[in-house]
């Protein structure tokens, strides 16, 4: 039972969406999100019965609530200190396009054109050092890069410039090595880009698949003429560098498909 008052945590975002019925709530300090129902949002909003109710006590264990007595600001202030005293390398995402060859009805993404621009570039490898810090021991980790998007290789040239930045970086010493990961649709992955990736640092290739191809060519298709990427896919792959590993991400598949989606995970 949790015996302080508490109250909201002025780290909470709300999300509501016009034509939606429900809303959520994402709280900036511990990363957690929530999709809220009536009563859970009026604990947060009025903060009604919190000492009594079970709810609240998972909305305090995520970070919703706070105990009145916290002074949230300079309680990340002191694990802000603590962190500048590590040497722990930070794990970067990076979207060097939001756009993509894909139309699959089920993505988020609003696919817009254009690359990361240059000074978005040069403000990603300042703010990592500003992370690092001149004062801090250099990390004897590599550096840990993600390139996400969008479709990262329909901006391979990004991924090219924003490399040898990082490298720049370890060969000043501020890492040993930098280890990446291109999660793809696989399309656009020809063995010259691929090998292209291996000199790139790049050893982890993550790829998703839908299913088999009748199933996968439903659901992800190019958006010029919805044409398939089933086959050129699987092609991509076989011609991959052994020393990049390989990770096939299925999106889950409705129920009336179980036995084709065993039939291809068999």
């Amino acid at each position: 039972m949790i015996r302080n008052p508490l109250t909201p945590s002025k780290y909470n975002l709300w999300i509501r969406p016009p034509s939606e019925s429900w809303e959520a709530v994402y709280n900036t300090s511990t990363g957690n999100y929530l999709v809220l129902d009536d009563v859970a949002a009026k604990t947060l909003t009025t903060h009604q019965d919190c000492l009594e109710s079970n709810r609240s006590e998972t909305l305090a264990r995520q970070g919703f609530l706070v105990p009145e007595s916290v002074d949230e600001v300079e309680a990340i202030r002191y694990v802000y200190g603590i962190s500048k005293q590590s040497i722990q390398t930070p794990m970067l995402t990076i979207a060097p396009t939001m756009n993509c060859n894909f139309g699959c009805h089920y993505c988020f993404e609003e696919h817009q054109r254009g690359w990361m621009p240059i000074r978005v570039r040069e403000a990603s490898v300042a703010f990592l050092r500003f992370l690092m810090g001149e004062e801090k021991p250099r990390s004897p980790d590599p550096l840990s890069i993600t390139w996400f998007g969008g479709e990262p290789l329909m901006a391979l040239p990004i991924v090219r410039d924003l490399t040898a930045r990082y490298v720049a970086m370890v060969e000043e010493g501020w890492f040993s090595g930098i280890q990446a990961t291109v999660i793809t649709n696989g399309y656009s992955l020809t063995p010259r880009a691929s090998n292209e990736l291996a000199a790139l640092h790049v050893d982890h290739l993550q790829i998703t698949l839908d299913g088999p191809e009748r199933i996968h060519d439903a659901r992800r298709f190019l958006k010029k003429g919805r044409q398939p990427t089933f086959r050129r896919i699987m092609k991509n792959i076989e011609g991959v560098p052994e020393k990049l590993r390989i990770t096939c991400r299925i999106v889950s598949l409705p129920l009336s498909h179980t036995r084709t989606e065993q039939s291809f995970l068999a």
